[in-house]
């Protein structure tokens, strides 16, 4: 039987503006094209989880408004287990989303993201563990208090930690003594290893932390694993839209791993599911 994924992440509302250019600093673009969806790293790597073959239980928070019950409903669409979202009184989060032709530029408003509690997540992990093994995803777009108790409640029930470092920010103690797997994109790795070279940051976070896996868009992917140093090429498309294509990978990869692949084949898993969101409009119109 395999394992299950539990996704310790934000849930969002996006507000996409797709242009033909991104705007430099003071400068407005005319003529973009909107949509509004489901949004939010850790919703978004349930939902990949999710439509990878795993069963996939979300701990995150949403508002009591409209856009909370739109969240749950469409990820539940999705086959996301969403009893442990917690409905606060604080509003949903809301990303604002700017796409240009080969890269994005997003501002987050977290809302009921940054009032989740410690205590409850730990509660949360316990209650779901029971039920069997697994990996437990951790998004970097929560508290650094929730990351660490998700981080250390998973590891003591016997799952596996993968840590999306998303927003770039060091890793408290307690989440770096799980030995978590930390995935990152490129520009990422450099900001927390202070090495440019995409292998040798994966190395310098390997050495830090457990594992690493370095995501490089069009370049593939680098990671190290039980000393193994190394790289998988991308799969070749054309890329419509890259929001949340490293979602999508970090999604995929969780679930290949509760599944029992290897580390290698969780990569390539990971990789199909981020070339399949870049090839698609929207965090998640890949998944439709």
């Amino acid at each position: 039987m395999s394992g299950i994924v539990i996704v310790v992440g934000s849930v969002n509302i996006d507000e996409i503006y797709s242009v033909a250019s991104l705007p430099g600093p003071g400068e407005t673009v005319i003529g973009a094209a909107y949509q509004r969806a489901g949004g939010g790293k850790g919703a978004n790597m349930a939902v990949s989880a999710a439509t990878s073959g795993a069963a996939t239980h979300l701990i995150g928070a949403v508002g009591v408004d409209a856009a909370g019950a739109q969240a749950l409903s469409e990820l539940q669409m999705f086959g996301v287990d969403t009893t442990e979202v917690v409905r606060l009184k604080e509003p949903t989060g809301r990303a604002a989303v700017i796409t240009g032709p080969t890269d994005n530029l997003i501002a987050v408003a977290s809302g009921a993201n940054a009032a989740l509690d410690p205590e409850y997540v730990i509660e949360a992990v316990s209650r779901i563990a029971q039920q069997a093994n697994g990996v437990c995803l951790i998004s970097g777009e929560l508290e650094d208090e929730v990351i660490s108790a998700a981080a250390v409640a998973a590891h003591r029930a016997g799952f596996a930690v993968l840590y999306n470092a998303a927003p770039a920010k060091p890793l408290g103690s307690s989440l770096a003594a799980v030995g978590p797997t930390v995935i990152v994109n490129e520009i990422e790795a450099t900001q927390l290893s202070g090495v440019d070279d995409p292998g040798a940051a994966a190395s310098v976070l390997a050495n830090l932390y457990g594992s690493a896996v370095v995501t490089r868009g069009g370049d593939g992917v680098s990671w190290v694993n039980d000393d193994q140093h190394m790289s998988s090429p991308a799969i070749a498309i054309s890329v419509v839209d890259t929001t949340g294509a490293g979602d999508a990978f970090c999604g995929a990869f969780a679930a290949a791993r509760a599944a029992g692949d290897d580390f290698s084949g969780a990569i390539g898993r990971g990789n199909a599911a981020g070339a399949s969101a870049a090839s698609s409009a929207g965090a998640r119109g890949w998944a439709k």
